[in-house]
């Protein structure tokens, strides 16, 4: 199954990959970005809500939420799946959320308005895209996912958005 998030229409579409078919439509509010750790039971998903809501995909059913930042909009899993990282857009920080305790460790301030992350191919290194207030604002900000500490900012970037990390 491929789970897709609307934030418009407010809900997830289950599209089922066997038989490309939308076979059912969850309800969220404010559903941004989701991700599913590799053989977890559960789906994190930014609700744009300043949580994180936690989706049993057995019964597709909100279960939980994680209280995040303002404005939580990326979410993106360490190697291991044991921890999220999610981007705060409004409160210029990303939550560090321990899956197994349904709790934030810490938060990092990083740039204005992150919008997005990618982890370095060896998991040592997170990569947060901070999306600026202004021409050549943007920053990327760059985290030791081992402490947990901002350890640099690419600086001078006109409005970044995304990022891919390679190898």
């Amino acid at each position: 199954y491929a789970y897709i998030t609307s934030i418009y229409d407010e809900e997830i579409s289950v599209i089922d990959l066997k038989n490309m078919e939308k076979v059912r439509i969850i309800k969220v509010r404010g559903a941004m970005a989701i991700v599913i750790p590799h053989g977890s039971r559960f789906a994190y998903l930014c609700s744009n809500r300043n949580s994180v809501s936690i989706l049993n995909i057995a019964t597709n059913e909100v279960v939980g939420s994680i209280p995040v930042g303002d404005t939580p909009n990326y979410i993106t899993l360490s190697l291991d799946g044991a921890r999220a990282f999610v981007t705060n857009a409004l409160s210029n920080t990303l939550s560090v959320i321990d899956l197994e305790k349904r709790t934030v460790i810490k938060n990092i301030a990083v740039g204005r308005e992150p919008t997005s992350s990618a982890l370095s191919p060896d998991g040592s290194l997170l990569f947060v895209v901070n999306y600026g207030d202004g021409y050549q604002d943007g920053s990327i900000s760059v985290i030791d996912i081992k402490t947990l500490e901002e350890i640099d900012r690419i600086k001078s970037l006109s409005y970044p958005r995304a990022i891919a990390v390679v190898p």
